[in-house]
């Protein structure tokens, strides 16, 4: 059987799987590689300031990474916190525009990471903000939560991939079944990754999460450049995973880099 062959009906079965499940940002998949890509940046004295707040849990486990999304039905208020909608067509995100109240991921970045760094807030809050921020950081990485809000940052646009009965929405191809086509042959994707990748070489370290969300946007905006004209649904060529495989290999191990950078600024906030 051809490796093309493999691949496709690999492909097929993930799809088919990842239509049975409500959309979640990138995924559990995904949200656990940029999690254990952050883990393997840590510095020693960053670990050792997680450990009482972790309680021997770690940043890559369902109980951090994937809380938010988990939680999000007992948090109905915390659910726009995953998002910030910005015109397809607009230069850059303008926060007075896209996010005028409290509720949008830029912010709530900032302010969750606030949390994690008073030490004076019980550890279960601090517990709390940290799954926050790992969770926030991952989902700004994934372009279309920085998308338009005409079609709900890809939710609300139908589209068809070769092979299979049925039609999803760009929004969850791209948590899901391209986030499995990207780590196909990976036995330990966050290894992997590492090898492939440097740290050093990712810019925007800094934590600012606006120039994460600009950064999402201009790349929304070559994605939707790139879709076929027709449909619904917009029928997608076979070569359409791998296109963008290696765009979203760069952007988990991207995300992974940050948030390590971002959890030593806050931990080293609360230790002065």
């Amino acid at each position: 059987m051809s490796y093309d062959v493999v691949v496709a009906r690999t492909v097929g079965v993930a799809l088919s799987v990842a239509l049975s499940f409500p959309a979640q940002a990138w995924d559990l998949e995904g949200h656990r590689v940029i999690a254990a890509l952050a883990e393997r940046q840590l510095s020693t004295k960053a670990k050792a300031a997680l450990a009482p707040i972790l309680k021997g849990a770690k940043l890559s486990d369902r109980e951090i990474c994937f809380w938010a999304d988990d939680n999000k039905g007992k948090r109905p208020e915390t659910k726009p916190w995953h998002w910030v909608n910005v015109p397809l067509e607009a230069e850059a995100l303008e926060l007075a525009r896209d996010c005028p109240t409290e509720a949008c991921i830029t912010k709530q970045i900032d302010a969750q990471a606030v949390r994690l760094a008073n030490s004076a807030l019980p550890l279960a809050e601090r517990r709390e903000a940290l799954a926050f921020v790992v969770h926030l950081v991952a989902d700004i990485h994934q372009p279309l939560h920085v998308g338009d809000a005409k079609d709900r940052g890809g939710n609300r646009l139908e589209v068809m991939l070769p092979g299979n009965a049925e039609s999803t929405d760009l929004h969850w191809l791209w948590d899901g079944p391209l986030v499995d086509h990207a780590l196909l042959g990976f036995k330990d994707p966050a290894a992997g990754l590492a090898l492939r990748y440097k740290a050093q070489d990712v810019p925007g370290t800094d934590g600012d999460p606006v120039s994460w969300a600009n950064e999402s946007h201009r790349l929304v905006q070559k994605i939707y450049r790139a879709l076929p004209a027709g449909g619904p649904p917009l029928q997608l060529g076979p070569e359409y995973l791998a296109d963008n495989a290696s765009l979203v290999r760069a952007q988990l191990f991207t995300a992974g880099v940050r948030l390590a950078s971002l959890l030593e600024s806050a931990l080293a906030r609360s230790a002065r």
